[in-house]
């Protein structure tokens, strides 16, 4: 497991605020599944030990009080977009480790029209790829320049979708203690998936995935350190994969990159381009354009990066067309007409007479 001192920590340029309303009556398109298992915690603390009477020199007295004070029953909700899932709870544990089978499926979703890179304003020209011409908006060899000098945020408008997935560790109350860890088990995807009205909060841990959305890393284990309560000791152990749906890549398909993207990590790339599939291996993608000068440039990049916008036809579906045309064009022709009629006759006038 990494340390949390390697991990991204999202910015506050970072992350979208949904301040636009209209924004919820989208149509989302799902890019993927992000694979999610909170696998332990470590050094939680109840909040009411602060609450504890003080004894010699400010400590807090084990004496006189409640021996169940110190007893939490820890359990995780986690967050990433309008996914919301939580674990089961572990009683009576300030380390808990997770059952092993409690792994969250998380939708990766994006607004339509915030999908893929939208093209600076007043920068259109036709884009002409190795087989197929179509119109589209991209930055000429002139522009580029002004491409250049837009990742400062001049001409280019980027906002980085929210990619911060977020933990929030809780403790539970359990009516007499009388739940059983197997009633828990079987419904621990099934209740609410943010903290209880009554439970306590014991500390929340954030981590922008950004990294597995692009396919720079193939997953994340770390231990984090969760923020918001006194203790700088309390850490939560959090696993993460990836899972695109544009695994069926061919060659010939026309794709482009998602927001995720960000158009520094793309230079000299443009990231509002249509890119051509010349080569799928396994997770790459090797990729071609022709620059408006005739050149055939070429390069590779992950899968998870990419959106397929145009699908080619396959050889099955083109010798499909094919037969469906010969089909079409020999039931309009002269013979086919001809034998129609002819067969009509048989009933009526018989071999013999229609031979004679």
């Amino acid at each position: 497991a990494e340390d949390s001192s390697n991990i991204t920590t999202p910015e506050s340029d970072d992350i979208d605020d949904d301040d636009d309303d209209d924004q919820e009556d989208m149509e989302e398109y799902l890019l993927g599944t992000l694979i999610v298992r909170v696998v332990a915690a470590r050094g939680l603390e109840n909040p009411k030990n602060n609450e504890a009477p003080r004894g010699l020199f400010g400590v807090a007295s084990r004496f006189g009080g409640n021996s169940n004070q110190n007893a939490i029953n820890p359990y995780a909700s986690v967050k990433f977009g309008n996914s919301t899932q939580r674990t089961s709870m572990v009683f009576n544990s300030t380390d808990p480790t997770w059952p092993r089978h409690e792994s969250m499926f998380l939708d990766v979703s994006l607004p339509a029209n915030h999908l893929m890179h939208n093209p600076p304003k007043d920068i259109t020209t036709e884009m002409t790829t190795t087989t197929t011409t179509v119109t589209t908006t991209m930055a000429t060899s002139d522009s580029m320049a002004t491409l250049d000098s837009s990742r400062s945020g001049s001409q280019y408008e980027y906002k980085k979708p929210n990619s911060v997935l977020t933990v929030a560790i809780f403790t539970g109350s359990v009516d007499g203690e009388t739940k059983t860890n197997k009633e828990d088990k079987m419904g621990w995807s099934k209740q609410s998936a943010s903290g209880d009205s009554d439970d306590t909060f014991l500390g929340m841990a954030s981590i922008d995935v950004v990294h597995l959305l692009t396919g720079v890393s193939a997953t994340i284990d770390s231990w984090v350190s969760l923020t918001g309560v006194a203790s700088n000791r309390a850490r939560v152990r959090i696993t993460c994969e990836y899972e695109s749906n544009e695994a069926n890549l061919r060659r010939g398909d026309l794709c482009r990159f998602t927001q995720f993207c960000r158009p520094d990590d793309l230079f000299p790339l443009v990231p509002h381009q249509q890119y051509q599939v010349s080569e799928v291996m396994a997770d790459h993608v090797q990729l071609s354009y022709k620059t408006p000068e005739g050149w055939i440039c070429s390069f590779q990049t992950h899968r998870h990066m990419l959106v397929c916008e145009v699908q080619a036809s396959s050889a099955a579906e083109i010798c499909q067309e094919e037969l469906s045309s010969i089909q079409e064009r020999l039931s309009n022709s002269i013979v086919a007409s001809s034998l129609t009629e002819t067969i009509d006759r048989v009933p009526v006038d018989g071999l013999l007479s229609i031979s004679s």
